[in-house]
């Protein structure tokens, strides 16, 4: 297979990717096996658009951003109840590595 046909391959498959992506409905996004965001889909954009306050920031959240210090955020302001933030941090990352799928979601 020519390099060429093998970048066309991989440049569909991200296109068909994110056409799925955008489907699921609210704000989603796929983490990296290190828990580091790779992917959101436009309902992420959508929300913050419209500044709701329990979504999160472009800023809290470009690619890379790891859950652990999406999930502290999270905490501190007391979306998971209360409790110690770190313990809190310890818990969900926790719960999202037992999953082997990976489809815990944080909030």
């Amino acid at each position: 297979m020519a390099l060429d046909s093998v970048a066309s391959d991989r440049a569909d498959a991200a296109r068909v990717e994110r056409a799925a992506l955008d489907l699921l409905r609210g704000g989603s996004r796929i983490f990296d096996r290190d828990f580091g965001i790779v992917a959101a889909n436009r309902s992420v954009d959508a929300n913050r658009s419209r500044r709701e306050p329990r979504f999160l920031s472009e800023r809290l959240c470009p690619p890379g951003a790891r859950l652990e210090y999406i999930v502290g955020y999270i905490a501190a302001r007391g979306d998971h109840g209360t409790g110690e933030i770190d313990g809190v941090v310890t818990d969900r990352i926790a719960e999202c590595s037992c999953n082997d799928t990976n489809e815990e979601a944080v909030s």
